[in-house]
This record gives C-alpha cells, structure tokens and sequence, in this order.
C-alpha cells in the first residue's frame, strides 16, 4: 500500500513531465516544416510558426506552474526533477536555433579570432566576405565589432578553433556548451541552496529551456560565474580569501556580459559590513582593488588596442528601438515629444538613466546606513533590485533572454526570504519573455 500511494503522488507530476517533453519534441519538426513554406532564413521568420511557438511555450508555461504545486503538494523527489531536466536539456539539444541569431554571431565573432587572427574588438565580420561561414551566419549584427566581454571572447574563439570549417559541428559544440553551463547552473542552485523548489523553478522554467538550450544565449556563462561568486559567499567560510575568490568570479561574471559589473559596489559594501577588524577591513579593500584590475587587465590586455577596442559596447548601448524600449525611457520619450521638444528621444534616455544612478546612490547610501546589520542574504535582494531598476530605466535595445537573470535571482530571493508572492512574479516576468516573442516576429 506504502508504495501504491507514493506512485500516485508521482502520476500527476509525471504527467505534466510527459506534456513537456512532448511539446520540446515537437520543436524539431519546426525546422523541416518551415523549409517546406519556404522559410529558409537562418531563423524561422514565419510569423504563423513562431505564434505556434510562442503557443507551446505558453502551454509548457501552465505546464510549469501546475507541476510546482505537485512539488509543493506530493514532495516529489530531487532526484526526479534532475532527471526530467537533463531529459528536457538533451531533446533541446538538437533543435535548431529559431528565435534568435545570437549563436551564430557568438560563432563568427569566434571566428575572426580563430581562423583569422584578426581582433573581435576591432574588426568586424562582413569584412571578412571569403570566411567559410559567411554565406550561412552573416547577418545585420556582422556590421559591428564584438560587444561581449575578453572572457566571452576568449571561449568563443576556443570553440570556434575546435570546430573548424565544419559548421554543423561547430554549431552543435556551443549548444552542447551551453547546456552543459546550464546544467552546472542547477547543481551550483543545489549546492549552494540545497532546496528543490528552487531548482524545479529553475530547472523547468520553460524561458530559460527555450533561451539556453534552444537558442543558446550566452547569459547563462554570466549566471554560471554569478551563482559561483554566491558559492564563495554562502557556502565557504567567512574569510578575505573566500571574498576575493568570490570578487574574481563576479568579475568574471561582467567579463562575460557587462551587466553584472552594477552588483560590484553593491557586493563590496555589504560584505565589508561582514568584516570586523578594521586592519581586515583595509586588507580586503586592497585586496579587491587587486583582484578587479588584475582580472580586467589580464583579460583584456590581448585585445586592447585603443579606445576603440570599447566604441562597439558603447555603439550597442545606445542602440534605439521603438518597441522594445525599457519602460522609463518609454513613458520620458513620449512625455516629451506630446510636449514637442525636439530631441525627445535623447532627452528620454539621459533622463531616463540618471533617474538610475540616483536610484542606484540612494540604494548604496542605504547599505551604508544599515551598515552591520546587513545580512549576507541581503546580497541578492540588492541584487534584484538593483538589476530590475536597471532593466525599466537603461535599455533603449531590450531583449526578452535579458530577463533569465532576473528571474534567476528572484528565484534565489525567494529562496531566503520564504516570500511566496515571488514565485508570481516569476510567471509574470516568464510570461512577459515569452509574448515579447510576438513583437519580435
């Protein structure tokens, strides 16, 4: 009888489980059915098709939702999750990348360092029309030097040289990549946590499935480095060495993509807080100056020409999209031109922006006051706000795979603070990812 009840606990999640897979298995014949209506564009562009997509996920969504009650509700094991997730992640594996060119400029922006040996930070891809990939992965982005970080760089460059002029498999080697990080993504979840409800809301969330093991945005090597830094935080003693480890892969977290570089003042007031003696507490600022211009140094040297090794990240930033704008540029720029001012849309970013580092100075005068009774947790609540004010008031080009950070950290803060109404707030911004699909085709 024991074991009869423990197998109708399972029946419901297992269930939801079987729907999931199915719907990731149906992602393969996206590829073949879009060729036979004539979409052969290097990402599917059929606006039916990509609203079937965006179905499926909204069904694996619900899907989603249902499956973490059954967690809550029937205790389903760790071990069945980890299993479903890694089944999930191998089926995805093999999809090709449908709703983003990302991963094939990740590609050829590895490729003008590898097979070229020409600087990623200097020369762009369209000048090198006789590449073997050209005719395949050029696109409107091959115009513009690299805008990632010299780690970022560095990794692409490594795979592209392993694979070679064979371009199936070269292609295969960064997803398989990428779904490996991923995976490692969740053990560090584990590790660090040791709380399934936070790693089925991670493992399963149908946004991250679809952005890293479909799409394969390289986000999920800055969430790797970022989960590694809270490792050395949480989980390691309380000591300046295990601070500096941890500083390193914050850093390496930045290196990766820029945005990270917003939780380095945060994380060297709070854990200088941690620190008692004021000899330590000069030793860990010195230390952490080391550490942060060591790294970026180390790192950088290679590519650093001039100060147009950065003009392509400064290029990116302050690139302008009508629709897919962050809401406080949105609601300044169109305050301003009903007021008939001419530059509104400029006036609206910088307004916009400053109302960020305002927000961001009074965030940090705010630890300071805490001061001592700061607690090691409240790192990743900063965390959030900070990155959540930073999204709604900075980006004129916001991407929906942006928000994968977001939600990864909401699930963490959910995690310490038992605050259930969090796990909404993931649907909601899962949700929001998903339709902003829509927009995009």
């Amino acid at each position: 009888m024991p074991v009869i009840k423990k197998n109708k606990r399972y029946v419901k999640f297992f269930i939801y489980a079987f729907f999931i897979e199915i719907i990731y298995i149906s992602f393969h014949f996206i590829g073949p059915f879009r060729k036979f209506l004539g979409d052969n564009g290097i990402v599917l562009q059929n606006f039916n098709l990509f609203l079937l997509v965006v179905t499926l996920l909204l069904i694996n969504l619900l899907l989603y939702i249902l499956g973490y009650r059954e967690i809550i509700k029937n205790n389903i094991k760790l071990r069945t999750i980890i299993l479903c997730f890694l089944l999930f992640n191998l089926t995805l594996l093999f999809v090709w990348p449908i709703g983003s060119t990302d991963i094939f400029s990740y590609i050829y922006q590895g490729r003008v360092l590898s097979e070229h040996q020409l600087n990623p930070y200097i020369t762009a891809y369209n000048t090198l029309n006789n590449d073997s990939f050209y005719q395949i992965i050029n696109n409107k982005w091959s115009t513009s030097p690299t805008v990632y970080g010299p780690l970022f760089v560095m990794i692409s460059s490594s795979l592209t040289f392993v694979g070679g002029n064979n371009f199936i498999f070269t292609l295969f080697l960064f997803k398989l990549f990428f779904v490996i990080i991923n995976i490692l993504c969740v053990y560090l979840i584990y590790k660090i946590f040791k709380n399934k409800k936070a790693i089925y809301l991670y493992a399963f969330n149908p946004l991250i499935l679809y952005e890293f093991a479909i799409n394969g945005h390289n986000d999920v090597l800055m969430i790797l480095f970022l989960l590694l830094s809270l490792y050395f935080v949480f989980k390691k003693e309380n000591n300046i060495r295990n601070y500096s480890l941890s500083l390193f892969f914050l850093i390496l977290s930045a290196l990766i993509k820029f945005i990270s570089i917003i939780f380095v003042p945060i994380f060297l007031l709070v854990l200088l807080f941690k620190i008692k003696s004021i000899r330590k507490k000069i030793y860990f600022i010195l230390s952490s100056i080391s550490v942060i211009l060591f790294t970026i140094f180390i790192l950088y040297f290679p590519f650093y020409k001039n100060t147009q090794t950065l003009s392509s990240l400064i290029k990116q930033t302050n690139l302008y999209s009508s629709v897919f704008l962050s809401p406080l540029i949105f609601i300044g720029s169109t305050l301003l031109n009903d007021l008939h001012i001419t530059n509104y849309r400029s006036l609206g970013i910088i307004f916009s922006r400053i109302l960020f580092v305002l927000f961001y100075l009074i965030l940090i005068i705010k630890i300071f006051i805490k001061n001592n009774k700061t607690k090691t947790k409240d790192l990743i609540k900063y965390f959030c706000i900070s990155l959540f004010v930073f999204y709604i008031s900075f980006f004129t080009w916001f991407m929906p795979w942006y928000l994968i950070t977001l939600i990864m950290l909401i699930i963490l803060w959910q995690t310490t603070s038992k605050n259930y109404r969090y796990i909404n707030i993931i649907h909601y911004i899962t949700l929001y990812g998903i339709l902003c699909y829509i927009i995009l085709r």
